[in-house]
């Protein structure tokens, strides 16, 4: 017996364009972003999209 399950892949360039628009909010909002607010940024987006 052969069992097939459709693979849901990530379409990464949509992704990324999220983030980028989050992080250009909140540069325009509140200026220059350190390295560690924009992982917070990527990582607060990866939690939302997980359980979602």
């Amino acid at each position: 017996m052969v069992i097939l399950k459709k693979l849901e892949i990530p379409d990464v360039a949509k992704e990324l364009e999220e983030i980028y628009k989050k992080v250009d909010a909140r540069i325009a909002k509140y200026g220059e972003l350190t390295c560690k607010e924009i992982e917070e940024v990527i990582q607060e987006y990866r939690r939302k999209k997980g359980s979602s």
